[in-house]
């Protein structure tokens, strides 16, 4: 241990009753530690302080979970901290999670992806804790820290202040912690066990996934909220005040970022651990009406399951899937087509990279994306532009913009209005990252293109340079049959040349039209406006936060931006230039697509007229293998050649496969007309 000179005070992070919490920060490395100390002098604690304290320091340097924070040893000498208990712990840089909570895009809750991660995490600390003997007491988004740790944020547990050791009798409750999220019985002064924390639980994960605590959040007194809220029921799962009632409801309120599939799920966990009765809360009678405890199996039950969210193009919506580790890609798209009637071989479906997914295996194998975009045969336009549904309360606000509201009437009609326009805001960015999407995977397949392309041509080249050194040969010959052959042959050649040199001209006409493209999509900005009137809307919800509840104002201001914000939101989606993007897009595929078909006839009869090259000059063997071996293989089958001839909608058919079907058939022809002369 060194003393404290390399070591410097920076600021003050947090205080409680009578602990303060510091950053310290080494001078040569940067590295930073959190200490927590007593505010004041130890020795002026009272015994039950000291004692408090002490066994803070010393469960938190026993424990070790992923999701609670480390601590370690001091690395310096604190001046007079003699014989005094000091906590020294990981600093935890990205704050906690009532920062997060408070900021106005999280009004409503999390997202869906990420209220999942803090709740596994945080539910698994808390087990942690449980089997250990620990009950923390003082579960609340305050002490619930995020680290970044491998690029990758975990939720940490602290401050285990108010933790108790619990022995095989319940402990006697004193009033401990935060109020809005502790239990029942430690209000009322009852003895209690660990399912206080299945309570804070509860409290916690609910404000998670609402942005609201669920029973009366705004009710100022303990005693009148205690009185209403006793009288719940186990299905009950929120209450609010409705014109001086306090209406009871069985559901997650919204609006909330919770998907169906999850949503019904954790409606049963909130009752599982919102039960009043402390001896029921978390726990469940079996068949043999035996009572067994629950909440942390049915919590990681709800949430093993990945949630998959597909953004449908042609329909500008989000369908969402839950998925085990056993779903294929196929058992995948074949829910995709249930909902969307696209079948399979027209989906086209990518992960948030862009990257096409066609392993039929495991999907949590091949990704672990949350987000995946559907389009239709690669197309990217939207076949139904969607009404635009303003929500209920919403509305409600705005035939009310002039008239005098209390602020907490404001401040519910200020939420729903952020968590509308942020979803539609969400939608158009999703629509334009679509479109991104799209470029990236044309720009792909006009590489790939490219690449074969240039292939071909090699093989084109080498084969009109063998054609060459033979050509001479046979114009100068005096047998006309096989001179007549050879020409009709040299034509074919020639054809195929001046095919493959249009098929580049217009490849590269395409090339220049996507670069172009890419370059006019990358420049142009389609939430702009509409994100400065979501940032105005959320000004005037955080300035209506710090107003006194008493205090009544009109929701004129909000109204006109929700006016203005449903206009831009429709100009946007009929904007010229979007719109000219995606009729680009279309076009540039339907050009490729039938390039690509017609250069694989170019691709075949290079090959034929490679192996025809071979008999006309079979009577020079050692010459055409040495060269034979320099020529690419087009890696192209007998099967493959033939289906290819068999092509209905070949681009350059007639000129090149119906004119080698024909030159065959013409041959047949002579030789039955030879045959039929030459018999007796």
């Amino acid at each position: 241990m060194t003393s404290a000179d390399s070591w410097k005070l920076n600021r003050i992070l947090g205080s409680g009753g009578f602990g303060v919490v510091e950053l310290w920060v080494h001078d040569q490395s940067g590295k930073r530690i959190a200490i927590k100390r007593c505010k004041s002098n130890y020795s002026q604690l009272n015994p039950l302080q000291q004692k408090r304290w002490a066994h803070e320091v010393e469960i938190m340097k026993r424990l070790k979970h992923p999701n609670i924070v480390r601590t370690g040893c001091v690395p310096f000498i604190l001046p007079n901290v003699e014989n005094v208990p000091i906590l020294c712990m990981e600093y935890c840089k990205k704050g906690d999670l009532r920062k997060i909570l408070n900021q106005p895009e999280n009004c409503c809750g999390i997202n869906e992806s990420e209220a999942t991660k803090v709740m596994r995490e945080i539910s698994s600390a808390v087990k942690y804790l449980h089997l250990h003997k620990i009950t923390h007491r003082d579960l609340k988004p305050e002490n619930i820290v995020l680290q970044d740790e491998k690029n990758v944020t975990l939720y940490k547990l602290i401050d285990l202040g108010y933790a108790k050791e619990l022995g095989e009798a319940s402990t006697t409750a004193s009033l401990v912690g935060t109020l809005n999220y502790v239990a029942p019985e430690l209000l009322w002064k009852k003895r209690y066990n660990c399912s206080v924390d299945y309570w804070s639980l509860g409290i916690l994960f609910y404000e998670l996934v609402t942005g609201i605590r669920p029973f009366l959040p705004t009710m100022q007194h303990t005693m009148e909220w205690m009185k209403h809220i006793k009288n719940k029921s186990y299905d009950h799962i929120h209450a609010f005040e409705s014109e001086g009632e306090v209406i009871f409801g069985k559901d997650i309120q919204n609006p909330t970022h919770l998907s169906d599939c999850l949503r019904s799920k954790m409606i049963e966990w909130f009752r599982l651990v919102l039960q009043w009765d402390s001896h029921k809360r978390g726990k469940i009678l079996d068949e043999n009406g035996t009572s067994r405890l629950e909440v942390f199996t049915m919590l990681e039950r709800a949430l093993s399951n990945k949630i998959l969210y597909v953004f449908c193009l042609p329909f500008y919506k989000i369908n969402v899937y839950e998925i085990d580790n056993n779903t294929t890609l196929r058992d995948f798209q074949l829910l995709i087509k249930r909902d969307t009637n696209i079948e399979i071989k027209h989906q086209v479906l990518t992960d948030y990279n862009g990257a096409i997914l066609r392993e039929d295996a495991s999907l949590t194998l091949q990704t672990n994306d949350h987000l995946f975009f559907l389009f239709r045969n690669g197309c990217c336009s939207i076949e139904n532009i969607p009404t635009l549904s303003i929500p209920i309360i919403v509305e409600k606000m705005m035939t009310q913009s002039k008239n005098e509201l209390n602020c907490e009437t404001l401040k519910e009609y200020y939420r729903h209005t952020i968590y509308f326009a942020k979803k539609e805001i969400y939608f158009l960015q999703l629509y334009c990252f679509a479109h991104s999407i799209n470029i990236d995977l044309l720009h792909q397949k006009i590489n790939m293109f490219n690449t074969n392309m240039e292939k071909t041509l090699k093989n084109i080249k080498i084969l009109t340079e063998k054609v060459h050194t033979i050509r001479t040969k046979y114009m100068n010959s005096t047998n006309k049959d096989e001179n007549h052959k050879k020409i009709i042959y040299f034509d074919k050649v020639d054809k195929l040349i001046n095919a493959a040199d249009q098929i580049k001209a217009e490849f590269m006409s395409i090339k220049e039209n996507n670069n172009r493209l890419r370059g006019q999509a990358e420049v142009t900005d389609y939430t702009g406006n509409l994100s400065k009137l979501y940032n105005k809307m959320c000004d005037i919800y955080v300035k209506i936060k710090k107003e006194s509840s008493h205090k009544i104002a009109k929701p004129l201001d909000m109204s006109k931006l929700v006016f203005a914000f449903v206009a831009e939101r429709e100009a946007q989606l009929r904007d010229k230039n979007i719109i000219d993007i995606t009729r680009q897009i279309d076009m540039l595929q339907h050009e490729l697509l039938k390039l690509e078909k017609g250069f694989i006839s170019v691709i075949a009869m290079t090959e034929l007229y490679m192996k025809e090259y071979h008999e006309i000059a079979e009577l020079d063997i050692n010459s055409v293998s040495l060269e034979s071996n320099n020529c690419q293989s087009l890696n192209i089958s007998i099967t493959e050649l033939n289906s290819v001839i068999q092509l209905e909608d070949n681009v350059i058919r007639d000129n090149l496969v119906m004119r080698y079907k024909l030159d065959n058939l013409i041959t047949q022809m002579q030789k039955k007309v030879l045959e039929v002369k030459l018999d007796p």
